[in-house]
C-alpha cells in the first residue's frame, strides 16, 4: 500500500514538471490568445476609425467662367472679360462685337459711341456759339374768370442774357412769342441758370401768371429745345419752351 502511494506521487509530480507542447515552449500560450484577441479588437476598432473619406465629386464651374461662353454671336454689343458679356460701355468695357474688354480708358477720357462702336476718347469740347430764342408758353386760366389770360412775359433772364418784355398774346393759353433772346458760347449754355415771370395784361393792373426756374441739360441742348416744366413753376404756367440752334 505504501509503495502504491508512493508511486503516485511521483506521478503527480512528473505531470506537473514535465515541459509543455512543442507549440506553447514558453507556457505562453494563455497570454498569446488573449493578446491576439485584444489586437483583433484594436484592429477593428483603428480600421474603423482610419478609413478614407469618400472622394467628393469635383466643383461644378459657372457658366460665366466656361470658356466660349461669351463671343461675337452672344455679345454682339459688348465686350468680354473671364468668360463674361458686358455691355455697360464703361471706362472698364469700352467695346463692342464680342471682343476681348480692352485696357480701361485713361484718365480724363471716357467710352464714347463711334458709329457702330465704342471708343476711349477725350471730352469733346463745345465750341462755337448757340441762338437762344422764346418761343412760347402754356399757362391757366386765372382772375378773368371763364376767359383766358391776355399773356406777356414781363422779365427774365437766360444765363448771361436778358429777357426782355414780350408782346401780349390775348385771350390765349397757349402763347407764341418767337422772340429772339440772343447768342451764348456754347461752352456757356450747359448749366445755363433760365428765370422767366409771366403776366396777364389787365386793365385794372397786370396779374402775375406765374414765375419758372430752371438749369440747362447737356439732353436739352442736344435735342434743340429747352422744355421747362411745370414743376419748375410757381403760380398757373404749364411749361415754357426755348429753341436752341448752333448761331450762324
Amino acid at each position: 500500500m505504501r509503495s502504491f502511494i508512493v508511486f503516485l506521487s511521483m506521478s503527480f509530480l512528473f505531470a506537473c514538471s514535465s515541459p509543455p507542447p512543442d507549440d506553447c515552449p514558453d507556457g505562453s500560450c494563455g497570454a498569446k490568445a488573449k493578446k491576439k484577441s485584444d489586437d483583433t479588437a484594436g484592429g477593428e476598432s483603428s480600421t474603423s476609425n482610419d478609413a478614407e473619406p469618400e472622394d467628393l465629386p469635383p466643383p461644378t464651374p459657372s457658366p460665366s467662367s466656361k470658356t466660349g461662353s461669351c463671343d461675337a454671336t452672344s455679345c454682339s454689343t459688348g465686350c468680354c472679360s473671364d468668360g463674361q458679356c458686358f455691355t455697360d460701355h464703361s471706362a472698364d468695357h469700352c467695346a463692342t462685337g464680342g471682343v476681348a474688354c480692352p485696357a480701361a480708358c485713361a484718365a480724363g477720357s471716357t467710352c464714347q459711341a463711334d458709329q457702330n462702336t465704342f471708343v476711349c476718347a477725350m471730352p469733346k469740347e463745345a465750341s462755337g456759339n448757340y441762338a437762344i430764342v422764346l418761343v412760347g408758353a402754356k399757362v391757366q386760366k386765372g382772375t378773368d374768370g371763364d376767359d383766358p389770360p391776355d399773356v406777356y412775359v414781363n422779365k427774365g433772364s437766360f444765363g448771361g442774357l436778358a429777357i426782355a418784355r414780350t408782346k401780349t398774346v390775348e385771350n390765349a393759353l397757349t402763347a407764341t412769342w418767337n422772340a429772339p433772346i440772343g447768342t451764348l458760347p456754347a461752352k456757356e449754355v450747359v448749366g445755363a441758370s433760365i428765370t422767366i415771370e409771366i403776366k396777364d395784361d389787365d386793365f385794372g393792373g397786370d396779374d402775375l401768371i406765374g414765375t419758372c426756374t430752371h438749369t440747362v441739360q447737356q439732353s436739352e441742348v442736344d435735342a434743340g429745345k429747352v422744355q421747362i416744366p411745370q414743376t419748375d413753376c410757381v403760380g398757373r404756367v404749364d411749361a415754357v419752351e426755348f429753341r436752341i440752334t448752333p448761331a450762324k
